[in-house]
């Protein structure tokens, strides 16, 4: 990620140019990834046009691709260890069963429900960082 500044003169009502002061600034900023993202920012709340590019989505890899849903994986984990650690805590699980003793249940992930949880919960962030970014003046 890096931004590109540039000043424009301005010119005023009365056909003379601007001073210093009322230069425009225009940043370009290639990659919305945290950085991107918060540069691009910075730079309307200073009072430049900005211009964010970005091929993907705003969040960069850590949104889409990388902490996201690399989290709720863990979640699931974590879910599915707690369920088998349960017994020793004193919390049992069977099932019912004509036979003599209860049956243990099995644990299994559902990798359907799992994937569709890891592809939803990236596009939601990444359109409210849009939303905040279209916010900003960007």
């Amino acid at each position: 990620m890096f931004a590109i500044a540039s000043g424009d003169v301005v010119m005023r009502d009365d056909g003379a140019m601007a001073d210093e002061f009322e230069r425009v600034q225009r940043i370009a900023v290639l990659g919305g990834g945290p950085g991107g993202y918060e540069a691009a920012i910075a730079g309307a709340q200073l009072g430049a046009e900005v211009t964010l590019v970005e091929q993907v989505g705003v969040g960069g890899s850590a949104v889409l691709t990388d902490v996201v849903p690399s989290t709720s994986l863990i979640a699931t984990a974590e879910a599915a260890s707690a369920i088998g650690e349960a017994a020793d805590l004193g919390v049992q699980f069977f099932t019912r069963s004509d036979r003599n003793p209860p049956v243990s249940p099995e644990i299994a992930g559902n990798l359907a429900t799992v994937n569709s949880r890891l592809t939803g919960l990236p596009g939601p962030q990444s359109e409210d960082l849009r939303a905040t970014l279209v916010h900003h003046g960007v």
